[in-house]
């Protein structure tokens, strides 16, 4: 009997095969070899593999969006900061291949259904430096500030680059510890 497969189906499994085996380990081969069916059976439900990874890039954003609110709900902005975060955090660790498919924005940033997604992870953001009353303009370079500390910071630490004694939890509490002074300092000019 022939093996039923639905689009859920391919997008774990491309899941799966991303954050085991990274990106480039993602083929229409893999995915059709683990799910026991012949590769050309794809086409059924997708338009390539572009179009395989660009659900998945949709499916990422709405995992890492789910797993941040969830951390955040009924926390003060302060909290909330700090816990939004470390939960970024936690996603990289666990989740590297979503990661880096998320911040393959030319893949995916002209389907709406992913941008989409990506505003919701913005507007979370958002939603938590209104309570700190910045500026539109503040709002934005704040943004990109975290999102560049964050990506730094997790690149280096998952590089093997933090060799020093020190702890590398207080190191990126430190960096945090920066950030939300400036919060709390509003615009630097």
């Amino acid at each position: 009997m022939k093996r039923k497969v639905d689009i859920n189906d391919i997008i774990n499994c491309a899941i799966d095969i991303l954050d085991n085996q990274g990106l480039d380990y993602v083929t229409l081969k893999e995915i059709s070899s683990r799910l026991s069916i012949q590769s050309p059976s794809l086409y059924n439900h997708v338009k390539g593999l572009d179009d395989i990874l660009v659900k998945v890039a949709n499916k990422s954003f709405e995992n890492l969006y789910d797993s941040l609110v969830n951390s955040v709900i009924g926390l003060d902005k302060k909290k909330a900061f700090y816990e939004l975060s470390n939960q970024y955090r936690k996603f990289y660790m666990l989740h590297k291949g979503q990661y880096a498919l998320i911040h393959r924005v030319k893949l995916w940033n002209k389907d709406k259904t992913v941008s989409d997604e990506s505003d919701n992870f913005l507007n979370l953001l958002k939603q938590i430096l209104k309570q700190f009353n910045l500026s539109e303009r503040d709002t934005t370079h704040f943004i990109r500030a975290w999102r560049s500390y964050m990506h730094g910071f997790l690149l280096l630490e998952t590089n093997g680059s933090f060799a020093l004694n020190e702890d590398v939890d207080t190191s990126f509490n430190y960096g945090l510890n920066i950030l939300k002074y400036r919060l709390e300092n509003k615009s630097v000019e």
